[in-house]
């Protein structure tokens, strides 16, 4: 309720009238909601179905740069089901993760400790049972898709 109330607010008194109060409502309350609602929603959909697959993982999560810049990172679903209990989903230098940045930020103030993240090994080895599975699938010892 708190984010429908304050745009509603914050209109009313930018503009100075019931007119302002709605548009604060839609624009600052519903669409905001909408927009940010389908945005992380769509992680569900899309980055099942489409994606890299650096990591073996028992569903079809992909890695996409395209849904990790509006969702804040999660755009790298494949990371996040590989390693679950990560605070990063941007496991590797190049992939933007907003949200892992905040979280770096807030360690380096020391407001947060403990923060888990896979280390190079964990993820080496991943990525090496990985490419045994890939090469099982090709010579057939593994029907692909199973």
């Amino acid at each position: 309720m708190v984010g429908l109330v304050i745009p509603t607010v914050v209109g009313a008194l930018w503009v100075g009238s019931w007119m302002g109060a709605f548009r604060g409502f839609i624009w600052g309350g519903m669409v905001r909601l909408f927009v940010v609602h389908h945005a992380f929603w769509s992680i569900g959909s899309i980055a099942h179905s489409f994606g890299t697959q650096p990591y073996p993982t028992s569903d079809y999560s992909g890695n996409s740069f395209w849904l990790a810049i509006p969702n804040f990172g999660e755009g790298w679903h494949n990371n996040h089901h590989a390693f679950p209990g990560s605070a990063y989903f941007g496991l590797e230098w190049w992939q933007v993760d907003i949200g892992g940045y905040v979280i770096r930020a807030f360690a380096w103030l020391g407001l947060i400790t403990g923060v888990k993240c896979p280390t190079t090994a964990q993820k080496e080895s991943k990525r090496r049972k990985s490419e045994k599975r890939r090469s099982k699938e090709i010579t057939g010892e593994i029907p692909d898709g199973d």
